[in-house]
């Protein structure tokens, strides 16, 4: 789905704006699946609800970004 954004946004603005868009990942992002999500090449972030309210779990979500790394 998110591939299909992207083609959406490059015929729509053109590649040059299209390859500098940012595409956050706003559904249920958890200390359980961050690490698998991060690591998914058209997610580029998180839009962290419900879980950002627990300290422990929220930190684990910030060091998920390293797997993209």
């Amino acid at each position: 789905m998110l591939l299909c954004a992207y083609r959406l946004f490059t015929k729509k603005l053109g590649t040059a704006t299209a390859s500098t868009l940012r595409i956050i990942y706003g559904g249920s992002v958890n200390d359980q699946n961050c690490n698998e999500l991060a690591g998914q090449p058209d997610i580029d972030g998180f839009l962290v609800g419900g879980a950002s309210l627990k300290g422990s779990s929220f930190l684990k979500i910030i060091a998920s970004h390293k797997v993209k790394s």
